[in-house]
Protein backbone atom coordinates (compact mmCIF):
# COMPACT_ATOMS: atom_id res chain seq x y z
CA UNK A 1 0.00 0.00 0.00
CA UNK A 2 1.36 3.40 -0.93
CA UNK A 3 2.32 5.49 2.07
CA UNK A 4 1.82 8.98 0.69
CA UNK A 5 -0.65 11.81 0.27
CA UNK A 6 -1.87 13.47 -2.88
CA UNK A 7 -5.36 14.76 -2.18
CA UNK A 8 -4.03 18.15 -3.24
CA UNK A 9 -7.37 19.74 -4.10
CA UNK A 10 -9.50 18.36 -1.33
CA UNK A 11 -6.83 18.40 1.35
CA UNK A 12 -3.20 19.37 1.63
CA UNK A 13 -1.49 18.39 4.81
CA UNK A 14 0.31 21.67 5.37
CA UNK A 15 1.94 20.64 8.59
CA UNK A 16 2.71 17.63 10.70
CA UNK A 17 0.63 16.66 13.68
CA UNK A 18 2.06 18.06 16.91
CA UNK A 19 2.08 15.65 19.80
CA UNK A 20 2.45 16.81 23.37
CA UNK A 21 3.58 14.98 26.45
CA UNK A 22 1.19 14.08 29.22
CA UNK A 23 0.53 16.06 32.40
CA UNK A 24 3.59 16.88 34.43
CA UNK A 25 4.05 15.13 37.75
CA UNK A 26 4.88 17.17 40.82
CA UNK A 27 8.21 15.40 41.19
CA UNK A 28 9.11 15.42 37.47
CA UNK A 29 12.26 17.44 36.99
CA UNK A 30 12.70 16.96 33.22
CA UNK A 31 10.80 18.21 30.15
CA UNK A 32 8.96 15.79 27.87
CA UNK A 33 10.97 14.60 24.86
CA UNK A 34 10.25 16.43 21.63
CA UNK A 35 7.71 14.66 19.46
CA UNK A 36 8.53 13.41 15.98
CA UNK A 37 6.94 15.11 12.99
CA UNK A 38 5.96 14.16 9.46
CA UNK A 39 7.09 16.70 6.84
CA UNK A 40 4.58 15.54 4.17
CA UNK A 41 4.51 17.79 1.05
CA UNK A 42 7.63 19.92 0.80
CA UNK A 43 7.36 21.36 -2.73
CA UNK A 44 4.35 21.64 -5.03
CA UNK A 45 4.61 23.08 -8.55
CA UNK A 46 2.05 23.58 -11.30
CA UNK A 47 1.95 22.99 -15.05
CA UNK A 48 -0.66 23.32 -17.76
CA UNK A 49 -0.06 21.66 -21.13
CA UNK A 50 -0.78 24.24 -23.79
CA UNK A 51 -2.64 24.04 -27.09
CA UNK A 52 -4.34 20.73 -26.28
CA UNK A 53 -7.80 19.82 -27.62
CA UNK A 54 -10.65 21.10 -25.47
CA UNK A 55 -11.88 17.54 -24.82
CA UNK A 56 -8.58 16.68 -23.14
CA UNK A 57 -5.59 14.41 -23.69
CA UNK A 58 -5.33 10.67 -24.28
CA UNK A 59 -1.90 10.45 -22.62
CA UNK A 60 0.56 12.49 -20.58
CA UNK A 61 4.26 11.73 -20.09
CA UNK A 62 6.11 13.11 -17.07
CA UNK A 63 9.92 13.01 -17.44
CA UNK A 64 11.71 12.77 -14.07
CA UNK A 65 15.32 12.44 -12.96
CA UNK A 66 16.16 11.84 -9.31
CA UNK A 67 19.68 13.24 -8.81
CA UNK A 68 20.09 12.55 -5.11
CA UNK A 69 18.15 10.55 -2.52
CA UNK A 70 18.71 8.48 0.62
CA UNK A 71 19.08 4.72 0.27
CA UNK A 72 15.92 4.34 2.32
CA UNK A 73 12.16 4.76 2.19
CA UNK A 74 10.53 8.13 2.88
CA UNK A 75 10.59 10.27 -0.23
CA UNK A 76 7.96 10.40 -2.97
CA UNK A 77 8.73 12.17 -6.26
CA UNK A 78 5.44 12.38 -8.09
CA UNK A 79 2.92 14.00 -10.38
CA UNK A 80 -0.73 14.47 -9.54
CA UNK A 81 -3.00 14.62 -12.59
CA UNK A 82 -6.70 15.04 -13.19
CA UNK A 83 -9.45 13.99 -15.54
CA UNK A 84 -11.82 16.43 -17.23
CA UNK A 85 -14.56 15.21 -14.89
CA UNK A 86 -12.45 16.20 -11.87
CA UNK A 87 -11.17 12.83 -10.60
CA UNK A 88 -7.61 12.93 -9.29
CA UNK A 89 -4.79 10.42 -9.72
CA UNK A 90 -1.00 10.30 -9.45
CA UNK A 91 2.13 8.54 -10.62
CA UNK A 92 5.61 8.65 -9.16
CA UNK A 93 8.77 7.02 -7.82
CA UNK A 94 9.76 6.11 -4.26
CA UNK A 95 13.22 4.97 -3.13
CA UNK A 96 13.70 1.77 -1.16
CA UNK A 97 16.86 0.35 0.43
CA UNK A 98 18.75 -1.02 -2.56
CA UNK A 99 15.90 -0.35 -4.98
CA UNK A 100 12.69 1.54 -5.58
CA UNK A 101 8.99 1.37 -6.44
CA UNK A 102 6.81 2.98 -9.08
CA UNK A 103 3.23 4.01 -8.27
CA UNK A 104 0.08 4.69 -10.29
CA UNK A 105 -3.13 5.31 -8.35
CA UNK A 106 -6.52 7.02 -8.50
CA UNK A 107 -8.75 8.51 -5.81
CA UNK A 108 -12.51 8.47 -5.43
CA UNK A 109 -15.61 6.39 -5.99
CA UNK A 110 -16.24 4.51 -9.22
CA UNK A 111 -12.71 3.18 -9.74
CA UNK A 112 -12.07 -0.54 -10.18
CA UNK A 113 -9.25 -2.86 -11.20
CA UNK A 114 -8.50 -6.42 -12.21
CA UNK A 115 -4.76 -5.77 -12.42
CA UNK A 116 -2.45 -8.00 -10.37
CA UNK A 117 -0.32 -4.96 -9.45
CA UNK A 118 -3.28 -3.08 -7.99
CA UNK A 119 -5.63 -3.22 -5.02
CA UNK A 120 -8.81 -1.37 -4.00
CA UNK A 121 -8.39 1.72 -1.85
CA UNK A 122 -6.16 4.78 -1.96
CA UNK A 123 -4.76 6.66 1.02
CA UNK A 124 -7.36 5.19 3.34
CA UNK A 125 -10.30 6.08 1.10
CA UNK A 126 -11.96 4.84 -2.08
CA UNK A 127 -9.92 4.42 -5.22
CA UNK A 128 -7.24 2.07 -6.52
CA UNK A 129 -3.54 1.84 -5.64
CA UNK A 130 -1.05 0.22 -8.05
CA UNK A 131 2.67 -0.29 -7.60
CA UNK A 132 5.55 -2.42 -8.78
CA UNK A 133 9.16 -2.92 -7.76
CA UNK A 134 11.30 -0.61 -9.87
CA UNK A 135 15.00 -0.17 -8.95
CA UNK A 136 15.59 3.08 -10.83
CA UNK A 137 19.04 4.61 -11.20
CA UNK A 138 19.91 7.95 -9.60
CA UNK A 139 20.88 10.49 -12.25
CA UNK A 140 18.94 8.79 -15.06
CA UNK A 141 15.80 10.18 -16.73
CA UNK A 142 12.60 8.12 -16.67
CA UNK A 143 9.28 8.77 -18.37
CA UNK A 144 6.20 8.15 -16.24
CA UNK A 145 3.23 7.90 -18.60
CA UNK A 146 -0.51 7.66 -18.07
CA UNK A 147 -2.32 6.52 -21.20
CA UNK A 148 -5.70 5.33 -22.31
CA UNK A 149 -6.07 1.55 -22.55
CA UNK A 150 -9.48 1.35 -24.22
CA UNK A 151 -12.80 2.79 -23.06
CA UNK A 152 -12.42 4.32 -19.61
CA UNK A 153 -9.47 2.11 -18.64
CA UNK A 154 -6.12 3.80 -17.97
CA UNK A 155 -2.62 2.35 -17.71
CA UNK A 156 0.50 3.66 -15.99
CA UNK A 157 3.94 2.75 -17.33
CA UNK A 158 7.52 3.85 -16.68
CA UNK A 159 10.18 3.96 -19.41
CA UNK A 160 13.95 3.92 -18.91
CA UNK A 161 15.23 6.47 -21.44
CA UNK A 162 18.67 4.80 -21.57
CA UNK A 163 17.62 1.20 -22.20
CA UNK A 164 14.28 2.02 -23.85
CA UNK A 165 12.57 -0.61 -21.68
CA UNK A 166 8.97 0.12 -20.62
CA UNK A 167 7.54 -1.40 -17.42
CA UNK A 168 3.84 -1.77 -16.62
CA UNK A 169 2.95 -0.23 -13.24
CA UNK A 170 -0.78 -0.89 -13.15
CA UNK A 171 -4.18 -0.13 -14.63
CA UNK A 172 -7.64 0.82 -13.46
CA UNK A 173 -11.03 1.76 -14.84
CA UNK A 174 -13.01 4.86 -13.90
CA UNK A 175 -16.43 6.19 -14.83
CA UNK A 176 -16.77 7.01 -18.52
CA UNK A 177 -18.16 10.37 -17.42
CA UNK A 178 -14.66 11.41 -16.30
CA UNK A 179 -13.61 11.78 -19.91
CA UNK A 180 -10.02 12.37 -20.98
CA UNK A 181 -7.03 13.80 -19.10
CA UNK A 182 -7.04 17.44 -18.07
CA UNK A 183 -4.07 19.61 -19.06
CA UNK A 184 -3.35 20.69 -15.46
CA UNK A 185 -0.90 18.78 -13.24
CA UNK A 186 0.81 19.21 -9.86
CA UNK A 187 4.35 17.97 -9.44
CA UNK A 188 5.46 17.40 -5.87
CA UNK A 189 8.22 16.17 -3.59
CA UNK A 190 7.01 14.64 -0.33
CA UNK A 191 8.56 13.00 2.73
CA UNK A 192 5.94 10.71 4.26
CA UNK A 193 7.80 9.17 7.21
CA UNK A 194 8.37 10.76 10.60
CA UNK A 195 11.63 12.48 11.53
CA UNK A 196 12.85 13.70 14.91
CA UNK A 197 12.99 17.28 13.61
CA UNK A 198 13.41 19.14 10.34
CA UNK A 199 17.20 19.02 10.60
CA UNK A 200 16.92 15.24 10.35
CA UNK A 201 15.21 15.38 6.95
CA UNK A 202 17.48 13.53 4.47
CA UNK A 203 18.82 15.35 1.43
CA UNK A 204 17.21 14.79 -1.96
CA UNK A 205 17.18 16.50 -5.34
CA UNK A 206 14.98 15.81 -8.36
CA UNK A 207 14.36 17.33 -11.78
CA UNK A 208 10.87 17.27 -13.32
CA UNK A 209 10.96 18.17 -17.03
CA UNK A 210 7.96 19.81 -18.66
CA UNK A 211 5.20 17.24 -19.22
CA UNK A 212 4.16 16.15 -22.71
CA UNK A 213 0.68 15.37 -23.95
CA UNK A 214 -0.42 12.90 -26.64
CA UNK A 215 3.03 11.51 -27.33
CA UNK A 216 4.77 14.88 -27.39
CA UNK A 217 2.29 16.73 -29.59
CA UNK A 218 1.70 19.23 -26.78
CA UNK A 219 3.74 20.48 -23.86
CA UNK A 220 3.59 23.12 -21.17
CA UNK A 221 6.02 24.86 -18.81
CA UNK A 222 5.86 25.17 -15.05
CA UNK A 223 3.99 28.33 -14.10
CA UNK A 224 4.62 28.53 -10.35
CA UNK A 225 5.49 26.60 -7.22
CA UNK A 226 5.66 26.82 -3.45
CA UNK A 227 7.31 25.26 -0.42
CA UNK A 228 4.97 24.15 2.34
CA UNK A 229 4.57 22.20 5.54
CA UNK A 230 6.36 22.17 8.87
CA UNK A 231 9.76 21.69 7.22
CA UNK A 232 9.38 24.13 4.32
CA UNK A 233 12.54 25.90 5.51
CA UNK A 234 14.37 22.73 4.38
CA UNK A 235 12.87 22.83 0.88
CA UNK A 236 13.56 24.86 -2.22
CA UNK A 237 12.92 24.84 -5.94
CA UNK A 238 13.88 26.55 -9.18
CA UNK A 239 11.87 26.77 -12.39
CA UNK A 240 13.56 27.04 -15.78
CA UNK A 241 12.34 26.84 -19.34
CA UNK A 242 12.92 23.09 -19.35
CA UNK A 243 11.39 22.16 -16.01
CA UNK A 244 11.47 22.16 -12.22
CA UNK A 245 14.29 21.29 -9.81
CA UNK A 246 13.45 20.52 -6.18
CA UNK A 247 16.04 20.37 -3.38
CA UNK A 248 15.00 19.17 0.07
CA UNK A 249 16.61 18.21 3.37
CA UNK A 250 20.14 18.85 4.54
Amino acid sequence: MARRTTHLIRRLRLGAVALFGGASLVLALHSPAAAALTPSHLVNAYTTIQGAPSQGLSSITYPIRVDSQPNASGYFFAQSFFFKGGQQAYTGLQPRPGGGRAYFSVFGEGASTADANCAPGADGGPGVTCSTSYPYTVGRTYHLTVRGAGGSKWEGVVTDTVTGSTTHIGSWTISSGQGLLDTFSIQFTEYYLSVANCDALPHAQAFFANPKGNGGAYTGPFSSGLTLGTCKSKAGYTISGSGLTTVTGG
